[in-house]
């Protein structure tokens, strides 16, 4: 069984950041590297620097990303919310020339019993997940949420309900 906890989330200052269009970005592993340039020279606050940092001689990315995560929390680029916390979102989309909204939920996941409540991707490759793993060492933080599906709309939409 799997329980879903609110969280203390870390999340822009929107008093620093007022455009949050300019910071953030898709998850790292569907921008390919003319967007991961477009990406970092748009904000220098921008995601990117810290899910995929460029690659540079004589300096490690993991290191560097943890050092920017600490200094944007210093410099309250960064702020960690009060209370713990839930985020519900719809994300609307189109497919196939057909409009679509997916719903879904951010906070801390707890597996109790892995093989009876989440299936892993069967895809996956073993140099993105070290390439993570690395990443989430190095900051102590997990900076891009895993994608986890359910197909229980009506415990989603009651979910919602119950908290907004």
């Amino acid at each position: 069984m799997s329980n879903i906890k609110p969280f203390k989330a870390v999340v822009y200052n929107q008093e620093k950041i007022k455009d949050l269009s300019l910071v953030v970005c898709p998850p790292y592993d569907v921008i390919s590297p003319s967007r991961q340039d477009y990406f970092h020279e748009k904000d220098p606050h921008n995601l990117i620097h810290l899910i995929l940092g460029k690659d540079i001689p004589g300096e490690d990315k993991y290191q560097r990303s943890a050092g920017l995560f600490k200094d944007w929390l210093k410099n309250k680029v960064f702020i960690q919310e009060e209370k713990p916390v839930i985020f519900f979102y719809a994300q609307e989309y189109r497919i196939k020339g057909e409009n679509r909204v997916r719903f879904g939920l951010i906070g801390l996941l707890r597996l109790s019993d892995k093989k009876k409540a989440v299936f892993g991707h069967e895809h996956t490759r073993k140099e993105p997940k070290e390439d993570r793993t690395r990443l989430f060492k190095e900051v102590k933080a997990n900076l891009s949420p895993i994608f986890v599906i359910f197909p229980d709309k009506k415990r989603i939409i009651r979910l919602l309900r119950d908290f907004t």
